[in-house]
């Protein structure tokens, strides 16, 4: 019998269109939601959730002009995945077809509708929005972020606790992946190693104290300094 030689470079193509293919196509781009720059009061947030809410599991069930606002221009498929679902978590996309945002409830009430969903990114994060709709449009009111709640009784305490703002707050459990997880003991924007341009500036550094100050200047000229934990 007659051996048959396969070239290396015929496996591993075939690997990588496996690699590939097996994928999804990846997401197209998601609308711009142009929230209102101005900061809701704590009390203006409860007021919005104030009221008996139609609680949604499920993205395909919010209202269409909602829905419309969470699914990739010029297709059909949501931005966001269903709770349990899986979702890019963290700043490396694996796999383009995979959402970036994961639902965690929302609700609907008359005119008014909230989604608190969880945003996959370096700082994995917490989401709340708010939004007034009607049959086939919709008006942003209020986007910020808060710890993440298991239902609109424990959403509305956060909010009550000053839980919720603006600004981003980085999860709990992403606080652990970066400092308690075995073989990671700090955030990966503060990782030392031997590399060249552009992260030179991070190579072979070694400090006495607990935390140090890294300077640093851009190709623009600014200039400004990094915070890290050495331990």
């Amino acid at each position: 019998m007659e051996e048959v030689v396969v070239p290396a470079i015929t496996v591993l193509l075939a690997a990588a269109a496996v690699m590939v293919f097996g994928r999804g196509k990846p997401l197209g781009p998601e609308p711009r939601i142009d929230f209102p720059t101005t900061t809701l009061q704590k009390t203006e947030i409860l007021e919005f959730l104030q009221g008996e809410f139609t609680i949604i599991k499920d993205v395909g069930s919010l209202p269409k002009p909602i829905l419309n606002a969470f699914t990739e221009v010029g297709g059909t498929r949501p931005a966001m995945a269903n709770p349990g679902q899986k979702f890019e978590v963290g700043d490396v996309i694996v796999d383009g077809s995979v959402p970036r945002k994961r639902l965690l409830f929302a609700g609907v009430s008359g005119d008014r509708c909230f989604v608190h969903y969880e945003l996959g990114g370096i700082a994995h994060s917490y989401v709340l929005t708010l939004f007034r709709f009607t049959v086939d449009a919709m008006k942003p009111v209020w986007k910020g972020y808060c710890k993440p709640a298991r239902d609109l009784q424990s959403l509305r305490a956060e909010i009550q606790t000053g839980h919720c703002g603006a600004s981003p707050l980085r999860s709990r459990q992403t606080q652990s992946l970066y400092f308690f997880t075995a073989l990671v003991s700090r955030p990966p924007w503060c990782s030392t190693r031997y590399v060249t341009s552009p992260l030179s500036f991070l190579k072979n550094s070694t400090w006495a104290s607990t935390t140090f100050r890294k300077n640093l200047a851009s190709d623009s000229a600014n200039s400004g300094n990094l915070g890290c934990p050495v331990a």
